[in-house]
């Protein structure tokens, strides 16, 4: 076989492979989603986990479509996305997410207007003027954790505000808005961090700076 005939065949056995993987926006499309719609992929034995996920989501003002992966547009947009073996999971835009992570995307993607009125008042600190997202530490004041935080923070100068949970006037609220399972809890305009306390220190700046 000659280079040039080897070159052929493999740049048709590339284009053919390309044509074989799922395609996120052909999958969309075949669902019958609109671009802002929000698509809930759940199981047909998911019960009122999804039933609930499926309420919260429709409370923040987008069109949400369930869509169980049996069916041919479920399943084909759930192989899009690697098949995540988790449910529900929800599609905003091009990302699939969990309902941990779907309040933050969906005010990543279409603004401030897809919180309730609540969270809109408990998320007020964590945004300056223009909209600007801001890094806030939820903290307790016995918590070395939350000092070695501050202390890394500090160092480096990097901007940041601290709420301490325990001293808050509605404390119980505060914790299940935020979702609050210890301390620190850290937040950056509506997304919440995870990680290693270096690791959080590291985003925060990253963000920080790009802002």
């Amino acid at each position: 076989m000659s280079l040039r005939t080897f070159i052929i065949l493999a740049v048709l056995g590339f284009g053919a492979w390309k044509l074989l993987q799922p395609n996120p926006e052909k999958a969309r499309l075949k669902a019958g989603l609109m671009p802002n719609d929000i698509a809930m992929l759940s199981i047909a034995d998911c019960g009122n986990i999804c039933t609930q996920a499926f309420a919260d989501a429709q409370k923040r003002g987008m069109r949400v479509v369930q869509l169980d992966v049996d069916s041919e547009p479920g399943k084909a947009l759930w192989a899009a996305f690697g098949s995540p073996n988790q449910f529900p999971m929800f599609l905003v835009q091009h990302s699939l997410v969990s309902q941990q992570d779907l309040r933050a995307t969906m005010h990543n993607a279409f603004g401030i207007k897809t919180l309730t009125r609540v969270e809109q008042r408990f998320f007020a600190p964590h945004f300056g003027p223009g909209d600007r997202a801001k890094a806030v530490i939820y903290m307790a004041s016995w918590c070395p954790a939350c000092r070695a935080l501050r202390n890394d923070l500090q160092a480096t100068q990097t901007a940041f505000s601290e709420i301490d949970v325990e001293r808050h006037p509605n404390s119980s609220q505060l914790s299940d808005m935020m979702q609050i399972g210890g301390f620190p809890t850290v937040y950056v305009g509506a997304e919440r961090l995870n990680g290693s306390l270096d690791a959080l220190a590291d985003q925060i700046r990253e963000r920080h700076l790009a802002n």
